[in-house]
């Protein structure tokens, strides 16, 4: 991700993880741990019941990131 970013000409990059970033310890635990209902408000309520499949507790604890954020800015 870095080298792309280098390459289209950034050069102040930043990269994060979901369980690694800026301002993650003064958000609530609701918003930490909860779970998003978008999807089945979007899709009116009737979506079908899905198992949701989460890591074990140890690799939630050892805060292991799933997605990447990346902060870049051109001077």
């Amino acid at each position: 991700m870095a080298q792309l970013l280098l390459k289209a000409g950034f050069n102040e990059i930043a990269i994060y993880d979901d369980a690694n970033y800026p301002g993650r310890e003064a958000l609530p635990q609701e918003i930490l741990y909860g779970i998003d209902p978008l999807p089945s408000v979007v899709a009116n309520g009737k979506a079908k019941p899905v198992a949701l499949v989460l890591p074990n507790t140890e690799t939630l604890s050892r805060r292991i990131g799933y997605n990447w954020i990346a902060v870049a800015r051109k001077k």
